[in-house]
């Protein structure tokens, strides 16, 4: 074999060797890549289901706070509308009890004035005349307490009656004249027939006033009432 063959043949076979000493480190560095990409893509995957669950428990978190906050601005709003309902029937039980102490004093001032009203009506007329009290308490009754509705009815007939009675004597004395005897003759006839009526209407008063003052009493006792 020549020398030029055996240089061939030497160079041959080291080419194949660097060939294969390249394939060897190609798979080498390969493999290397090939782990690294896996290890950063699992980290990766890891890294994005973590910031996912994150976003996830921070929107779960915002609904609850959104949640929270309107609940508390409703049990705000629902506390503030009890507390004025509270306060509307405070300020509602202190003027029914202002009323009814009104009431029963105006009650009470009933037979006086309308003995007063029949001086004043047949025999002279009086000055410093007071307003009618019953008129006042019939206002307050109708406006305030509802439940003396039935005997207000009543006292209000004895009333009429009494006060119709005055009126019609009235009409009598002028058609008689203002002289003493005919003063007297009226006022004579007022005394008899009102005698009755008078005591229906005491009747009536009493009943009205006992009623009051039974309303007064749950008022004052009623839980929560403000002390006068």
């Amino acid at each position: 074999m020549s020398p030029t063959e055996n240089n061939l043949i030497h160079l041959i076979a080291n080419s194949l060797l660097e060939s294969q000493k390249i394939t060897w480190e190609f798979y080498a560095i390969s493999a290397i890549l090939s782990a690294a990409v896996a290890l950063a893509s699992s980290f990766l995957i890891a890294y994005m289901k973590q910031k996912g669950q994150q976003k996830a428990i921070n929107e779960a978190f915002s609904n609850v706070k959104e949640q929270l906050e309107e609940t508390t601005r409703a049990v705000k709003k629902v506390e503030s509308e009890i507390s004025q309902r509270d306060w509307i029937d405070r300020e509602w039980r202190t003027i029914r009890m202002a009323k009814l102490e009104e009431l029963y004093l105006l009650i009470s001032l009933v037979p006086d004035w309308l003995h007063n009203e029949a001086l004043h009506q047949l025999i002279r007329p009086q000055e410093n005349r007071m307003e009618n009290p019953f008129e006042k308490a019939a206002t307050i009754s109708t406006l305030y307490f509802p439940e003396l509705s039935e005997s207000l009815l009543s006292a209000s007939a004895a009333y009429n009656a009494c006060h119709t009675l005055i009126l019609n004597l009235r009409l009598e004395l002028v058609k008689l004249g203002s002289g003493d005897e005919a003063m007297l003759s009226i006022w004579q006839t007022y005394t008899k027939e009102s005698a009755p009526l008078y005591t229906s209407l005491t009747s009536e008063m009493v009943n009205i006033r006992l009623t009051a003052f039974n309303l007064l009493h749950n008022e004052i006792f009623k839980p929560g009432t403000p002390k006068l």
